[in-house]
């Protein structure tokens, strides 16, 4: 091969001549990176973050939390005495004995403290994917690039795999609910298409901009999650695990670096 290739992923070889005493040919079709002009990145990262919110969790968000709990041992009791909870009746105080059955809860006090801490955690996890999402949406807007027909397709590809997967584990196959939603496969490629050619985008956008910042992944990190994945997933390959997470971490580093 004497052409240097900026290929994205890995390519499909298919054997064309293979005999005896002859060389073996072959082909490999690749996705290879587009010509990808990106706008002021960091001007729109700066602009975006700046208007982050400052999460604040009230004491009406804990008390409702604290009445919804009530609600649940309410219901516990009346199904304990084979009866229907009375909507009207006075919920029960969250007593000592049951605050053990939900957890390390010394005290009520000690619950609500508990409670603000996971929901100031939540609210503060949900408000920076959000801005995540807007940067990004910025920077693709602005973005100019031609998406090769094949990196849409592998998107696709993999679109179908994660839903495939996650039908799997409710007990179905994708035939199976295609079927009972009453589409074909090609018709939900077609649905899926729009949010495949915005992934494949902003994948794109993140792997380019880790390029012109020279991002890469903290090494000692990805060895220890690698070793960690291939004990949940034994039959994946050391090589597509690698590939995967190195673009997670180089993700991960690059929306921090935007922040």
């Amino acid at each position: 091969i004497s052409e240097k290739i900026d290929a994205l992923g890995r390519p499909e070889v298919r054997i064309t001549k293979i005999a005896p005493g002859n060389p073996l040919e072959f082909t490999l079709t690749t996705a290879v990176f587009p010509e990808i002009t990106l706008p002021d990145y960091k001007k729109i990262a700066a602009k975006i973050a700046k208007k982050k919110e400052d999460v604040e969790v009230k004491d009406e968000e804990i008390d409702k939390t604290i009445t919804e709990i009530q609600k649940m041992r309410a219901a516990q009791e009346a199904q304990e005495k084979g009866e229907e909870r009375d909507e009207n009746a006075a919920l029960p105080e969250l007593d000592q004995d049951y605050l053990k059955t939900l957890g390390d809860f010394s005290s009520i006090d000690d619950l609500r403290t508990k409670l603000r801490e996971n929901l100031t955690q939540e609210k503060a996890r949900r408000a920076k994917d959000k801005t995540r999402v807007e940067i990004m949406e910025g920077i693709v807007a602005d973005a100019k690039m031609e998406l090769p027909e094949i990196i849409i397709e592998q998107e696709l590809h993999r679109m179908h795999d994660e839903f495939s997967h996650e039908i799997e584990r409710m007990g179905m196959t994708f035939e199976s609910y295609a079927n009972a939603v009453g589409k074909s496969a090609e018709e939900m490629r077609k649905e899926w298409r729009p949010d495949a050619e915005k992934r494949a985008k902003v994948q794109l956008l993140t792997a380019k901009i880790a390029e012109v910042e020279a991002i890469k992944p903290d090494e000692a990190r990805l060895k220890e999650e690698s070793a960690a994945l291939r004990s949940t997933y034994p039959e994946a390959s050391e090589e597509r695990i690698t590939d995967y997470l190195s673009m997670i971490l180089t993700n991960e580093k690059v929306f921090e670096f935007l922040e």
